[in-house]
């Protein structure tokens, strides 16, 4: 299916935006890169949101017709890595907070 093709190719995309957001902010000197990273942060981890939702659906649908799509849930897993790591590591700075 021509969709799922489209989605596979665009899923890296969420992952390498990232890297490249937290690359351009660790050259940013000063409170410059509080300034960048509150800009930047939220449209990204966004869009690895809705690139997961996108995915999850996608698969849903596979899954319902019985088919085996493992490359797709690969490729949602790639495209909401993001999210997963923003969220973990948010997790990790709370429970490390009180100690």
């Amino acid at each position: 299916m021509r969709v799922h093709q489209i989605f596979k190719a665009v899923s890296p995309l969420p992952p390498v935006l990232l890297v490249a957001a937290l690359w351009e902010i660790s050259r940013v000197e000063g409170w410059g890169g509080w300034g960048l990273a509150v800009a930047v942060g939220p449209i990204l981890i966004g869009f690895s949101v809705v690139m997961g939702l996108v995915g999850v659906t996608l698969w849903g649908i596979e899954w319902r017709k019985g088919k085996h799509a493992t490359s797709l849930l690969v490729a949602t897993a790639l495209a909401a890595s993001p999210c997963l790591w923003f969220l973990l590591r948010v997790a990790y700075l709370e429970l490390t907070r009180g100690l």
